[in-house]
């Protein structure tokens, strides 16, 4: 009984979706305060996924007898540590792909990927830079620099991570590797916070998690940070043991810096309390064999971020992600989100009223609630277990802490696709935090007493840990994909309409938003520029800002053996490639005028 009514719900849930909100399409899009279908989709999922993932508990509950509670833990259990993990990561690999393929149709989600694409690049060819294109306003786009060199604005950690894919022709795949490097580090850490059993529901709940695994079906830079800060973790765990070798250290130094390469502020959220757990242990050891240890790949990446700096920007201390807002500036904001006036302190950090501040914080808090697990209240037992006593469990709680600390100013939340981006970096702590309050919750109600009530009692944050992650894989996930995927048909839409038309050398010169919001699924798409193009120029479709049809026709000289159409929508949502000599002057409009 328990079953069939949380499917009724889940019918209700549907029902309500296909009636009055074109099937739950989220809207998605909002980086601030969410969207109305998307408010609406939160407030009826809160009720109706809070009653099925009961219902379902419920079930799993009076299923899990105790002796198919024990055959279930044998089960667990009967696979040795490397099968279980070889199994787990080939899904953990699997699935960011397939999500790839099949709902993000091979199309990044935001303009932030061409950047990050771009610098992998370079990278692979062994620069840092190149010279600005000829004509270079065709080129200008939101997250490169383009002053005479040419460049993205990003940290160059996650492209460094991303290059090995430019050379077998999959950088699209490149996060599905990363993620599945993170799930080794996240069951030894579990096992070791606790137990063996708990390690491998933590692999299980890691392969569920909609967020995690849809990020890193993209190409931006949270998976791989992630993955860095999941095995320092482990390595600060690892240094407090008697046995702990010297090379566990130096690995500590690596992982910060190398997070601290891909994402700065995540690194110092999340991995300063770590650090500095770690520091304050080896002083009181006067281990200074492994400060040692720990400073040399710290200072060998220092190094090597100053010296980036330097060749990027003139100036060591002086990263490229702080030369965008001016250099767009300096061009009178074309081809760019930023405006005449805008003015920041910091980039992407925005230092406002306090209440201001706490709304923003509020919504990410309300966002990561959801978009994490899927279910209405993803953080219930990360709570719980952010209650325990143990040192390590305190300093990931401090991770935790930290970060929302360090990202208190952050401007938004981040796109809202997958969830709000900005923010991800937490979900593996909250993860193992989860795991720590369900095993202690567990534990807790079966020292209640030496009776079959405690016995019973006991089954039941597992049940619900089982009812939730069932609710959401019925619920919650397949609503997002299909969202994820309405999203992904407008933002290949260019790209599919070059295909059908089987274009091939050719300057394609697009207007000033490079894809039309076209479905119910979308408020905005965030893939807005078009493609960045290959450092040489040389594939067979160079995608160029338009301007206007006389400028068009003028750069068509420099491409002589290429033909040039412009790309032009009709009623917003009708797409077409005109050829750029046979339109008269006037019937396109160009560009808006430096500002």
């Amino acid at each position: 009984m328990p079953t069939l009514l949380g499917l009724l719900a889940l019918f209700g849930f549907y029902a309500v979706g296909a009636e009055y909100t074109d099937g739950w399409a989220l809207q998605l899009g909002s980086t601030r305060f969410p969207t109305t279908y998307h408010l609406v989709y939160m407030a009826f999922w809160g009720a109706f996924g809070t009653f099925t993932a009961g219902a379902f508990a419920m079930a799993a509950g009076r299923w899990a007898t105790e002796p198919r509670a024990a055959a279930l833990r044998r089960l667990l259990e009967a696979a040795p540590d490397r099968t279980w993990l070889l199994g787990t990561g080939a899904l953990a690999l699997a699935i960011p792909a397939l999500i790839r393929v099949l709902i993000l149709q091979d199309v990044a989600v935001s303009d932030d990927e061409n950047a990050y694409h771009f610098a992998a690049e370079l990278l692979a060819r062994g620069r840092l830079t190149i010279e600005s294109p000829e004509q270079k306003i065709f080129f200008d786009q939101d997250f490169m620099i383009n002053n005479g060199r040419y460049f993205s604005q990003y940290f160059l950690g996650w492209p460094a991570l991303l290059a090995p894919g430019v050379y077998i022709g999959s950088t699209g795949f490149m996060n599905a590797v990363y993620s599945a490097l993170t799930l080794p580090a996240l069951f030894l850490t579990a096992r070791r916070l606790a137990g063996a059993p708990w390690g491998r529901v933590a692999t299980l709940l890691y392969l569920t998690a909609p967020m995690i695994q849809f990020v890193a079906a993209t190409e931006l830079s949270h998976t791989s940070c992630s993955m860095m800060l999941a095995w320092l973790l482990w390595c600060v765990l690892r240094a407090r043991d008697e046995d702990a070798p010297v090379w566990v250290d130096a690995a500590i130094g690596f992982t910060f810096s190398a997070a601290f390469f891909i994402r700065p502020t995540s690194a110092i959220g999340v991995g300063g309390p770590l650090l500095v757990w770690w520091a304050w242990t080896t002083w009181r050891r006067r281990a200074w064999a492994r400060a040692a240890a720990c400073a040399a790949p710290s200072l060998v990446l220092a190094a090597a971020f100053l010296a980036i700096n330097k060749v990027q920007t003139g100036s060591a201390l002086t990263p490229s992600y702080q030369l965008e807002l001016p250099y767009h500036a300096s061009n009178g904001y074309r081809f760019c989100r930023h405006h005449p006036g805008k003015s920041v302190t910091l980039h992407n950090m925005s230092f406002t009223d306090p209440q201001l501040i706490a709304a923003r914080n509020a919504i990410a808090g309300l966002r990561f609630n959801f978009a994490l697990f899927g279910w209405p209240c993803s953080v219930l037992f990360a709570i719980i277990g952010a209650t325990s006593r143990a040192p390590a469990v305190r300093a990931l709680a401090a991770g935790v802490a930290s970060f929302s600390l360090v990202h208190l100013f952050l401007a938004d939340a981040g796109i809202d696709a997958a969830g709000p981006n900005h923010y991800f970096e937490p979900a593996v702590p909250v993860l193992l935090l989860t795991i720590v309050g369900a095993a202690g919750a567990t534990r807790w109600l079966r020292e209640l007493g030496d009776t079959q009530a405690a016995a019973r009692a006991a089954r039941w944050p597992a049940a619900l840990l089982v009812g939730a992650v069932l609710a959401a894989a019925l619920g919650y996930t397949p609503v997002r994909a299909r969202s994820l995927y309405l999203r992904g048909l407008d933002q290949s839409a260019p790209a599919r309409m070059a295909e059908a038309l089987d274009l091939h050398q050719v300057v394609v010169f697009t207007p000033e938003r490079y894809n039309r919001v076209c479905r119910s699924a979308a408020q905005n798409l965030w893939f807005l520029r078009r493609p960045v193009n290959h450092p040489a120029l040389a594939p067979d479709i160079l995608w160029v800002n338009h301007l206007s049809i006389e400028e068009d026709r003028a750069y068509m000289a420099l491409h002589p053996d290429r033909a040039g159409y412009v790309m032009v929508y009709v009623d917003d949502c009708d797409l077409r490639f005109v050829p750029v000599g046979s339109i008269a002057a006037d019937s396109i409009p160009p560009t808006p005028p430096v500002q």
